[in-house]
């Protein structure tokens, strides 16, 4: 009996340790972002979404004056993604990134930090080389 009683409580203290991993790991998933957000807040860029003639959004950007569009690319933007250095309309999931090895003043990246997330390249309007990298 009495060990019947010790390998309940171990059962209950394993149970319970994970529940609390598997509760870190959700609130890190959901709310990371957003605390990340609030700390970094005034060193971010604020892009702005600009919406099309029927009010979508999503196929522009800008930011300091400079208009990006949305560049499709077959090269897999995750291994090109840099660090984080904005956002889009002040949503911390809506992560702009630098791309590796080019000029933000020419093209950035979205991350889009959400479950089941997806990354987006855009390039600024007066660019006309498309380099080597993205081909």
């Amino acid at each position: 009996m009495k060990h019947l009683k010790r390998r309940v409580r171990s059962a209950l203290c394993i149970a319970l340790c994970v529940a609390l991993g598997v509760a870190g790991v959700a609130a890190f998933v959901f709310f990371g972002p957003e605390i990340r957000y609030q700390l970094n807040k005034k060193n971010y860029a604020q892009f702005e979404y600009i919406p099309d003639e029927d009010g979508n959004v999503g196929i522009q950007v800008q930011w300091e004056g400079r208009t990006y569009t949305n560049y499709d690319t077959p090269v897999n933007l995750y291994s090109l993604m840099g660090k984080q250095f904005g956002v889009i309309g002040g949503d911390p999931r809506a992560q702009m990134h630098a791309v590796e090895g080019l000029d933000t003043s020419e093209w950035v990246m979205l991350n889009m930090n959400i479950l089941m997330g997806w990354t987006q390249l855009y390039k600024a309007d007066d660019v006309t080389e498309i380099p080597e990298v993205l081909i």
